[in-house]
């Protein structure tokens, strides 16, 4: 039996079977068309990020001029801001004796999203960050809801 991405990698290649019978010049010029379409489609992509990302600091700005963390919207859909912790590694000793101290051996191999894990996490139970890291919050939007397709 073919695993998922195999069956809708074999399910794609039908769509080019008259290509394909044409031979690869054929395939080829399918090949290069797909291609164009990508790099029209990342382009749009990208400029629909940029405007995500303008929005959202609009949003932010907004949401602080106000003094507020979140807006429902009669529609339903919710608007909040959340704040994420970006831990800098400036001491290594102190953080591995820290680490030690507070018998964390599991994070003695630390990878960057595990420390940042947790000191976001120490960070909302309002504990301190631990020795030799340094933080710096980036404040973002988060969204639940407002997102149904429109008819």
């Amino acid at each position: 039996m073919l695993e998922k991405p195999e069956q809708k990698i074999e399910e794609a290649a039908k769509k080019f079977s008259k290509a394909a019978k044409s031979g690869v010049a054929a395939l080829s010029a399918e090949f290069f068309e797909l291609k164009r379409r990508k790099k029209s489609q990342e382009a749009r992509l990208a400029e629909s990020n940029l405007y995500l990302t303008a929005v959202e600091s609009l949003i932010l700005k907004a949401l602080d001029d106000a003094d507020l963390t979140k807006v429902t919207l009669e529609g339903g859909g919710t608007i909040y801001k959340k704040s994420t912790a970006y831990p800098i590694v400036k001491d290594r000793t102190k953080l591995f004796a820290w680490i030690k101290k507070h018998k964390l051996g599991s994070l003695l191999s630390v990878n960057h999203q595990t420390l940042k894990s947790q000191v976001n996490e120490r960070l909302r139970q309002g504990e301190d960050l631990p020795d030799g890291v340094e933080a710096f919050l980036k404040d973002s939007i988060g969204h639940r809801g407002g997102m149904e397709e429109e008819e």
